[in-house]
């Protein structure tokens, strides 16, 4: 049971502040006067009288301030240390019992405390990594939910140029699949892609697609104009006077293929006597001539949509379905 303890006035001033206050102000009396003569700072007196034995020094010196200011106000000092004595029993009480009951809702709190075992620390473990993996997947669905990005570095912008091929660079996000015009392109681990397009006179439109599994797109268009310069064959007055005509033998190329590509935008590849001519992407309408002295190698990722003449016989397509051709081989044995 928790008890209070409290100092009541009954019938007037009983508590020492008060009989010390009202003697002073009856006989008119300031506290300065008083400290003055007391040799007692005017501070001590103050708390003195208002009952603030914690603003004041230790207990020794607070009965000598009792028993001075007693005889200086003509008051029985004896009287006056034993209700100080009183007064202060009953403060140590209640300090004391508010100490106790501070000790108790400690107590109170420790009981709560959480000890952590090991199956208390599996459970937090499990708890972790299920939401780890919520975040994981959050993570995965969220990036697939956006279009991947996609950054052609190379051209820049729309352009006009001579070559009839061109090199697109570019980059996207790890994962996603790149295509120019409709025609897949290689992306290596950290996104990055490199193409080489071989195009057709005039203009070209090129339309670069980078995808996700979500099938969301990210696309970058791109137009380029192909205008070659006519070429002018000069004839010297020796070749004019001699009548031949004939090229140096070393020069002299003995088989030709043109690929030529229709409907869809193809990956080629081509080596002329095992080194490498062409290898990227043609778009519809284009056309390029490959000639070498003992073969040429033509793969091609569209069958149907690539066409070859090879030494001025048109062949037509190498296929009737987009199969991949890999490795057709002509030679100048070959009679077609």
């Amino acid at each position: 049971m928790n008890q209070e303890f409290t100092i009541k006035k009954v019938g007037g001033a009983d508590t020492i502040g008060d009989i010390f206050q009202e003697r002073r102000r009856r006989d008119v009396l300031s506290l300065e006067d008083a400290a003055t003569k007391l040799r007692i700072q005017t501070k001590y007196l103050k708390a003195l009288e208002q009952g603030k034995y914690k603003e004041l020094p230790a207990d020794v010196y607070i009965r000598g301030f009792i028993k001075s200011y007693a005889e200086y106000l003509g008051l029985d000092s004896e009287a006056m240390l034993k209700l100080y004595k009183t007064e202060r029993n009953i403060i140590e009480n209640i300090d004391k019992k508010n100490n106790e009951a501070g000790a108790d809702e400690v107590k109170e709190f420790r009981k709560f405390r959480i000890v952590v075992t090991p199956k208390l620390a599996k459970i937090a473990l499990t708890i972790l990594i299920i939401a780890g993996l919520i975040f994981y997947l959050w993570y995965q669905i969220s990036g697939l939910s956006a279009a991947p990005k996609l950054l052609v570095k190379e051209p820049l912008s729309d352009i006009t140029i001579a070559e009839d091929s061109i090199i697109i660079i570019g980059e996207t996000k790890a994962g996603a699949d790149v295509t120019i015009n409709g025609q897949n392109v290689y992306v290596d681990a950290e996104g990055n892609f490199k193409e080489s397009v071989a195009l057709q006179e005039g203009l070209n439109n090129l339309r670069i697609v980078s995808s996700n599994r979500l099938n969301k797109e990210n696309i970058v268009e791109r137009k380029i104009m192909v205008e070659r310069a006519e070429e002018v064959a000069v004839i010297s007055d020796t070749d004019e006077d001699s009548g031949e005509d004939e090229k140096p033998a070393d020069v002299i190329k003995e088989i030709e293929l043109v690929v030529s590509i229709k409907d869809l935008a193809t990956w080629i590849h081509v080596e002329e006597d095992g080194k490498i001519a062409y290898s990227g992407t043609m778009l519809p309408d284009s056309e390029q001539t490959f000639k070498a002295k003992e073969n040429i190698t033509l793969s091609s990722g569209k069958a149907s949509s690539t066409y070859v003449t090879f030494n001025g016989k048109e062949i037509g397509a190498l296929g009737d379905n987009a199969e991949v051709i890999r490795d057709m081989k002509f030679t100048k044995e070959i009679s077609l």
